[in-house]
């Protein structure tokens, strides 16, 4: 207002709604003096880092912003600063050009821990064309990018340029493909077991019900950290029999989990899994009385008769196995 910078202050107006950081001001007039209160707004860094030169006033408000977000001292603050960050880096994906301050707010966004999507920054890029700082923040950040979610929210219009840029990004051969699927499984098999965030990419894989994905993740790094039971709970929702085999097969499943995958098939009739399991695992591992009950309760007469078949029947609760049988 000072500078009677009419375009600038209007700006400002506009966004003032993004306003967060307090600082005080003394004003003189008249030798009285007055403490003013205001706020530092997202506008003013988007401002400055609109400018051609990197000056010290710019510095000194990133660090500013740096010290706050590291202290964490009061969480409000720190939300608060932390979105000016995220806005301005939001704002600077879309100038297609990687310069110092995007790269010092990006470490501070890193190194801080600052809670955020990167996928909706890479997904901004790529709707403004910009591959530059878009194919940057994948090779940079490709750890912490699910790549399933991705590619598979990516516009339709956009999914081609999406997969252009990622090819160029892992030096992977460009492809005509157009399926998303087969798009996030070549990017998959075709970069190091580390560029990206597998665990996000397992969750994704359910959530977006590709069998396919999931049953390759689980087959090439059965380290992964994930929850068995949602994956079996999953299975047998979409009835992914070969998850549940897959399961089985590698022997990643404790106890319990073999167990849940046992006594569900055994309530839901699912005999191909009964059978599977118990020609793949040693008996004595699972809850054979839990199993039997379970295939009482729910009436499958099928299952029932497969356990007597080809189970010891000392593992059974013969009381109920007789009252279903016979009553």
């Amino acid at each position: 207002m000072l500078q009677d910078d009419a375009s600038f202050v209007s700006y400002l107006l506009k966004e003032f709604a993004m306003c967060i950081m307090v600082d005080e001001l003394e004003l003189r007039y008249q030798k009285k003096c007055v403490k003013v209160s205001f706020y530092f707004p997202a506008a003013l860094l988007h401002f400055m880092s609109g400018k051609d030169r990197i000056d010290n006033t710019m510095a000194a408000a990133i660090d500013s912003l740096e010290g706050v977000v590291k202290g964490k001292e009061n969480l409000e603050i720190y939300d608060a600063c932390s979105n000016i960050l995220l806005s301005t880096f939001s704002w600077l994906m879309q100038r297609d050009e990687v310069d110092i301050i995007f790269r010092q707010i990006l470490e501070i966004i890193e190194e801080c821990n600052i809670d955020c999507d990167f996928n909706i920054f890479i997904h901004g890029a790529i709707e403004s064309g910009n591959r530059y700082t878009c194919s940057f923040v994948l090779k940079r950040l490709s750890h912490k990018i699910d790549i399933l979610e991705l590619v598979m929210t990516v516009a339709d219009k956009n999914l081609s340029n999406c997969h252009s840029i990622a090819c160029d990004s892992f030096n992977i051969k460009k492809s005509s493909c157009t399926d998303r699927v087969e798009i996030v499984s070549r990017l998959l098999k075709e970069t190091p077991k580390d560029t990206f965030d597998l665990n996000s990419v397992l969750m994704s894989a359910i959530s977006y019900k590709i069998e396919s994905v999931l049953i390759w993740l689980l087959g090439t790094f059965p380290n992964l950290k994930f929850d068995t039971n949602v994956i079996i709970n999953s299975a047998y929702k979409n009835g992914w029999n070969n998850v549940l085999m897959l399961l089985l097969d590698m022997d990643i499943c404790n106890m319990n989990s073999g167990n849940l995958i046992l006594s569900e098939a055994c309530s839901r009739g699912c005999l191909i899994i009964v059978k599977y399991a118990l020609q793949n695992v040693d008996h004595t591992v699972f809850d054979m009385k839990t199993a039997m009950e379970n295939a009482c309760d729910y009436d499958r007469p099928d299952i029932v008769k497969y356990l007597i078949e080809n189970v010891d029947l000392t593992l059974f609760d013969m009381k109920t196995l007789v009252n279903t049988v016979f009553f």
